[in-house]
């Protein structure tokens, strides 16, 4: 039902009238971190139909010059964040259909058993953790028995053998060494997370890692600071929106999310904005009819 209901958005144009308002003049820079590769391809081919996806060249030069008008209209730019050892799967379609994407790794991870710790806590704790609400989280973490250093049962991040194997239009960039919450650790320690990270990847990986993802997209002046300080070129959060290259700060850049399994419709909705204001609608229809019970 709610896939007809999305290609009906799309048949009468209301799609069309967000695309054309909302991404027409700027940028969109979507994410994701670890969808199936038949459904990818299947959003990559749409995404095909009603946008530009421009190649890694293309974003950092509007980046340096501060400039959208170097891209083309209606332009879309591919990221993933974390660097899971599944996004492999997904190297052979962005090779077949030529579209670049960015990869953001945590190199504390890679050819390790180490795990991400968003994979060790669930529901109301994880969101906990997340929020950034408990200022000792990570010893809430380390008194649950989890720890960045331990060896668990399986591979989380992709191996450096498949990075080094990776086609030519798949990109490589920093997301912190272990994914911390960077907003909620000492400086010494913060520096460390981003340095690390920079210098792994330049020395390790055949290409220049120009960007920088914050971990959940938390990220406040210092992080900022230190990020630009050891050699990032921009730096994006998960702050939703698109992106004027005029006006924005090329350390905060917005991106949009995409469901890993989200349907191809609604994939086509999210990222042009359209999604969101259905879901704001529908949590107030929930609310208002709620409140007459």
């Amino acid at each position: 039902m709610k896939t007809i209901f999305f290609k009906f958005l799309i048949k009468i144009g209301i799609f069309n009238i967000f695309r054309r308002v909302l991404q027409k003049d700027r940028l969109t820079v979507l994410f994701y971190h670890s969808p199936k590769s038949c459904l990818f391809n299947e959003h990559i081919k749409l995404f095909k139909r009603y946008y530009n996806l421009i190649q890694r060249e293309d974003l950092l030069s509007a980046i340096r010059e501060k400039d959208n008008s170097v891209l083309p209209p209606y332009s879309i730019y591919i990221t993933f964040d974390d660097g899971h050892v599944s996004n492999k799967e997904l190297f052979k379609v962005l090779k077949n259909e030529e579209v670049d994407a960015e990869i953001f790794v945590c190199p504390g991870l890679i050819d390790t058993k180490r795990a991400f710790w968003f994979k060790k806590f669930h529901g109301k704790e994880k969101n906990m953790l997340k929020s950034g609400i408990w200022k000792n989280s990570e010893y809430h973490m380390f008194s649950k028995g989890f720890d960045y250093k331990k060896d668990y049962d399986q591979l989380s991040s992709l191996t450096l053998k498949q990075i080094k194997e990776a086609p030519l239009n798949v990109n490589f960039s920093g997301h912190s060494m272990f994914h911390p919450m960077l907003t909620g650790i000492d400086k010494e320690r913060l520096n460390k997370e981003i340095k690390d990270c920079y210098d792994y990847l330049k020395n390790n990986v055949n290409q220049e890692s120009y960007f920088f993802a914050y971990p959940d997209g938390r990220f406040d002046s210092k992080v900022r600071r230190i990020v630009k300080k050891n050699g990032f070129e921009a730096a994006f959060s998960t702050k939703y929106g698109f992106i004027d290259m005029t006006k924005d700060d090329v350390f905060s850049l917005k991106r949009i999310g995409i469901y890993d399994d989200a349907s191809s419709e609604k994939a086509l909705l999210q990222a042009c904005g359209l999604w969101s204001v259905l879901e704001s609608l529908f949590k107030w229809l929930k609310r208002l009819f709620t409140s007459f019970r």
